[in-house]
């Protein structure tokens, strides 16, 4: 669930547009096997594969392919003429190769089946499962639809490579063909094939050109989740994709147009367009995570030169008036980014970094601030540090930062959101948009991440108050973080969430390169709403500019956040300051009277407990101007005696709970003779110390947290 937009910005597309295309008749030929790589070319497997004329990818053995993508494993079953069962133990998919018709008896556990993991990771997924009794328990596909044949050789089930590809690409893997061989790899990793060679060539041929548009429509027909924030998504899901092309209006027909051209420099262009038109936010994407890969072939340059020079061409008018839509919607949703540097008056305790993403641990008064752009594994394990290093701080409150997160996994999102509840949340709740049932996906954490999945996570146990933080460039994992948080009751802070509601899927075109689309995995509530309208600040901290922008400084302030903190869960940091030249300790909830004692020269020493708001125990503060010191005391005998004996009653510093919480112990210097002859401490190992240096130990002042 990543953003996946950065950046197909730094362009600014050819026209020989297109024809009706008429495939050849398709004559098979004997199953042989090919060798199929794994991720490298260090592993591999045999894979069954026949032969199609006109069909620009190999025709590969489905139930081969199945087993190759998914660790759930599905059997083969004949059982009538050109019908074929397919049953994973799930769900179960019946193919009529003589009708090319697709039935699935349980789709969504069949097309992304879980099975209790035993991989070595902190957090693995359990099972998925429907949430009560499915609306729809069938899904059926017709592929002559899209002129897909499927064929039977040997008794064994074929379909295109990309078809299965696109079918199954909630595997999270994906399979491409080039130069005669075929790779499988993980979303996020290249294939080993050289198949950006196929951009090399100025044209495509006909029968590739109408293989890879019907493909595409495939897709978007099939697992494409027509997310709501996609400006079209209404009327792709009433007309279908082509349909929608060809009629919604003169814009999308030259979009298809161009998809259709035999130009490669003309199907760059429309793969742009397709970009911008179906923006969701940045999941899907037909250009940004193959710009890179083919920035120097032919095909690509020919598409710069046409787009930069050819100005008349409506074609390449369409595309400078999307792009400028689309970077303009870009740099809207990531104004935050320009206030980054405020973070920079302030010193992490821990700053990480990875591909281009950062881990960052901040503490300011009794709040600790977890700054971080990614749900990553890394995310989960520098939380695990940050966590342990507050609680050793005696921190009270912990902020979530994450306004500048464009999504990632939702494995670790789950495990955040298990952090916040106390270990009590390991379910996430989707809709499939293929039949409207309601799922769950069930995960395992190993929350101590001691490598056990053994529900041994006792020792799991931070007692902190905690909060989000989110802009509009919160989006996926980003946006649903505060939504669900929200949902348990914690305060989010900020300006509401970005949405990016569906999960995100990888597939790979004919030619190689690599889309995403919002797929039919829509994130909901646990009471069923979707979360694409984002998280609703309880305190929203955003500032508007006299020209509409807006103002993120306060995003940044960390006292603020640790106010919004400590007024929501009703207590109040209490600082704790030195006077080197007097050796009193000064103690008080007011952060300006904080500031201006640090202004005269004493010692911030940090915040020393938190204290609530209001109770039934008034902690009165006295001052001496005789000597200097102050004296603080719940006892109103004691106040009234000191005030008899000239001491200024400065009136209620704070409150103590009541009977209850962590102990302020009250020590006295028999040898003082001016200010600082009492302190007060929550920390026995101190109180100890002075005990051994001859303080007077007075017992317990007051109660804190």
């Amino acid at each position: 669930m990543k953003r996946g937009f950065k950046r197909a910005i730094g362009l600014v597309v050819s026209s020989a547009l297109a024809i009706s295309l008429v495939v050849p008749i398709r004559a098979g030929a004997a199953a042989s096997t090919k060798t199929a790589y794994l991720n490298s070319r260090d592993e591999t497997t045999q894979i069954s594969c026949v032969e199609v004329q006109g069909v620009p990818v190999p025709y590969v053995a489905v139930d081969e392919y199945y087993n190759i993508v998914y660790e759930v494993k599905c059997s083969c079953e004949k059982f009538g003429n050109d019908t074929y069962k397919f049953d994973n133990g799930k769900g179960i998919m019946i193919i009529d190769a003589s009708q090319d018709t697709i039935h699935f008896d349980k789709p969504e556990l069949f097309m992304f089946p879980v099975d209790s993991s035993e991989a070595e990771e902190i957090v693995r997924y359990a099972e998925i499962k429907y949430k009560g009794t499915p609306v729809k328990s069938d899904l059926d596909l017709d592929l002559k639809n899209y002129d897909i044949d499927i064929i039977v050789e040997g008794n064994k089930v074929y379909m295109p490579l990309t078809s299965l590809s696109d079918l199954f690409g909630a595997s999270s893997k994906t399979a491409v063909y080039a130069k005669g061989e075929i790779s499988f790899n993980d979303a996020g990793t290249s294939p080993v094939v050289d198949w950006q060679t196929n951009f090399d060539s100025l044209t495509r041929d006909e029968s590739e050109v109408q293989f890879t548009y019907n493909e595409l429509c495939f897709v978007l027909d099939t697992v494409y989740g027509c997310p709501p924030n996609c400006e079209f998504a209404d009327s792709i899901k009433s007309k279908g994709w082509d349909g929608f092309l060809s009629s919604e209006n003169d814009e999308t027909r030259t979009v298809k147009e161009l998809l259709l051209s035999t130009k490669t420099s003309d199907y760059i262009m429309g793969l742009f367009l397709l970009e911008w038109m179906l923006n969701d936010g940045g999941h899907t994407t037909f250009m940004s995570l193959t710009l890179e890969d083919i920035q120097n072939t032919e095909s690509y340059k020919a598409f710069r030169d046409h787009e930069r020079n050819d100005l008349t061409d409506p074609a390449v008018i369409i595309f400078h008036e999307w792009y400028q839509k689309y970077t303009d919607y870009v740099y809207s949703h990531t104004a935050i980014e320009k206030f980054e540097h405020l973070l920079d008056q302030y010193t992490p305790i821990i700053d990480e970094k990875d591909s281009g993403n950062y881990y960052r641990y901040y503490e300011y008064d009794n709040t600790g601030i977890y700054v971080y752009t990614e749900y990553s594994d890394d995310a989960i394990i520098y939380l695990k540090k940050a966590l342990d290093i507050a609680k050793e701080h005696r921190i009270k409150n912990f902020i979530f930062d994450e306004a500048k997160n464009g999504g990632g996994s939702a494995d670790d999102l789950i495990y955040m959101m298990n952090t916040i509840t106390g270990c009590n949340y390991n379910e996430l709740n989707l809709r499939s948009v293929l039949t409207d049932n309601k799922m769950i996906e069930v995960f395992d954490c190993d929350m101590d991440q001691d490598g056990v999945h053994e529900g041994d996570d006792e020792d799991f146990d931070y007692d902190f108050n905690y909060a989000i933080i989110c802009s509009k460039d919160s989006f996926s994992c980003g946006n649903l973080f505060p939504c669900l948080s929200k949902e348990e009751g914690i305060p989010v802070i900020g300006e509401t969430s970005a949405g990016g509601t569906d999960s995100r899927n990888n597939f790979k075109s004919t030619l190689g390169g690599t889309y995403s689309l919002s797929s039919y995995k829509e994130f909901i509530y646990k009471h069923g709403g979707d979360v694409e309208a984002g998280a609703t600040p309880d305190y929203d901290i955003t500032k508007k500019n006299p020209d509409g922008t807006i103002d993120y400084t306060d995003f940044y302030n960390f006292g603020l956040l640790s106010k919004i903190a400590n007024e929501h869960y009703k207590t109040a940091a209490m600082y704790r300051l030195y006077n080197p030249n007097s050796g009193e300790h000064f103690y008080t909830a007011n952060a300006s009277e904080k500031d201006d004692l640090v202004g005269l020269g004493w010692s911030y020493e940090g915040s020393a407990w938190t204290a609530p708001k209001t109770s039934d125990a008034a902690v009165y503060r006295l001052y001496s101007s005789s000597t200097g010191d102050h004296h603080y005391t719940t006892d109103a005998a004691e106040r009234a005696w000191l005030i008899g004996l000239g001491w200024n009653d400065e009136g209620i510093g704070w409150y103590s709970f009541n009977d209850s919480g962590a102990p302020l112990y009250r020590l006295y210097n028999p040898n003082a003779t001016g200010a600082g002859s009492h302190h007060y401490t929550t920390d026995i190992a101190e109180r100890d110390f002075l005990v051994g240096l001859g303080w007077n130990d007075e017992g317990i002042g007051w109660y804190g947290e």
